[in-house]
């Protein structure tokens, strides 16, 4: 009895060490916050924000900043704000700069855990397109939506990684097809070459001599290969010095 209460102990032992070892959830809901500096919601936007912020606040705070203010690349603002109001808090914070032209998400501590760099800048890629259209509250929604499916453990769509999957295959088509091709053709030229040397350059049709020119066609050497760029304007480039810019590391935005 005395082994099986000692086992126990150590088992909850190992378990709470595992469990502190990473980013605790946290035990009371965050705040809900909308600074809408630059004006751009009206109250049945304001309305609609809250309502998507709801079951996000159970993860830790959750705001959306707008600003027309200059100065500053969209990422030093969204890390000074986040720092002003939430510290070092488990949160989220999106941001419209309507002076910059980009939207931007910061996150830190349990949310900035799920919500990292590069999530930031796929939920951007996939609402900046309403920003586009003037339409901010629902850029704002579903921006938060999909913060939201990422921390309850769904999928979002990836639009570029689907792109950049495409791409990389049809290169390697590309490439295998051409490494085919060559190799072929090389078979076919040396093939050819050795019928000829076998005949020592000689033809006879129908009794008559002819007397046959033979070259041999090299490949030619490895050329310079170009490689297409697919420019994406999106994510840490607007973080000052890199990525840079206080204890905030999960940052990422988009152009509009």
């Amino acid at each position: 009895m005395r082994k099986k209460f000692f086992l126990l102990l150590i088992l909850i032992a190992v378990m709470a060490v595992f469990t502190g070892c990473g980013e605790t959830m946290p035990t009371v809901s965050g705040s809900k916050d909308i600074f809408d500096e630059a004006r751009l919601f009206s109250d049945d936007d304001r309305k609609e924000i809250f309502e998507a912020m709801d079951r996000l606040s159970q993860f830790g705070n959750v705001g959306v900043y707008t600003t027309y203010s200059s100065g500053g690349s969209t990422a030093s603002k969204a890390s000074k704000f986040y720092d002003r109001y939430y510290g070092s808090e488990s949160g989220v914070l999106f941001v419209i700069d309507m002076d910059e032209r980009v939207i931007y998400i910061e996150s830190d501590g349990y949310i900035g855990s799920f919500i990292t760099r590069g999530k930031a800048r796929t939920i951007t890629d996939n609402v900046y397109k309403y920003a586009s259209h003037e339409d901010y509250k629902t850029c704002s929604v579903e921006a938060l939506s999909q913060v939201l499916d990422i921390m309850e453990g769904r999928r979002i769509p990836e639009r570029m990684g689907l792109i950049s999957s495409i791409i990389i295959a049809l290169m390697l088509g590309t490439l295998a097809n051409f490494l085919l091709l060559r190799r072929i053709n090389k078979k076919k030229e040396v093939s050819a070459l050795e019928w000829e040397t076998s005949n020592h350059g000689r033809v006879t049709f129908s009794g008559a001599h002819v007397e046959k020119k033979s070259r041999l066609i090299m490949a030619g050497g490895t050329g310079g290969s170009s490689r297409g760029r697919f420019h994406h304007r999106s994510g840490g480039g607007f973080r000052d010095g890199g990525f840079g810019g206080g204890h905030h590391s999960h940052g990422g935005g988009h152009r509009f």
